[in-house]
């Protein structure tokens, strides 16, 4: 579903009227704000081979979070400094000179003509969260709010299930015959 849908659906559902740039500018940003916490639920991966200089690793731009490194580095991270990881290896321990490593990524802000890079499950709770966000800022129906957070909750549960039990990103199968 695109954003501009996913905007309509929540002045819809809100009863904003379209004259009102200021709620339909809020309830724009909290699908905004959606989007990026369910990013960190569906989060999209990458691989780097990084070179270790002076004991440190430079991560790239698009690192949200380490996931995994090859070698193991995680008994020498010594500290991170902004997008920098500075190892500490005892003396006569090898240092490796390229780490493999596996990351999440951010992800960009969405264009109105856009449709997030989200599982459906999760583009559906975008809407969920936005609506909860703004009845909660406007003060306007506490236990409506919290019927869209709960909606919210279960379609990040739901989604966590489908991941566990492995049926993600399979959009068919084939069957090759000997």
């Amino acid at each position: 579903m695109l954003l501009s849908k996913m905007l309509s659906r929540c002045l819809e559902i809100l009863s904003v009227k379209l004259d009102d740039r200021k709620a339909i500018s809020v309830i724009h940003n909290f699908l905004e704000e959606g989007y990026q916490i369910l990013g960190d639920v569906d989060e999209r991966t990458s691989t780097a081979y990084i070179p270790n200089i002076m004991s440190s690793l430079n991560l790239p731009e698009d690192c949200v979070k380490v996931i995994k490194t090859s070698p193991d580095i995680t008994n020498n991270v010594k500290d991170r400094v902004g997008n920098v990881i500075l190892l500490d290896y005892k003396d006569g321990e090898t240092q490796p000179s390229i780490v493999e490593m596996q990351y999440s990524t951010r992800r960009e802000d969405l264009k109105d003509d856009e449709e997030p890079d989200l599982d459906k499950l999760l583009q559906y709770a975008m809407i969920d969260y936005a609506c909860y966000r703004y009845l909660i800022l406007t003060q306007q129906n506490y236990s409506l709010a919290n019927m869209y957070y709960g909606n919210f909750q279960k379609a990040i549960q739901d989604f966590k299930d489908k991941k566990d039990d492995g049926i993600l990103g399979v959009d068919h199968v084939v069957i090759i015959e000997d």
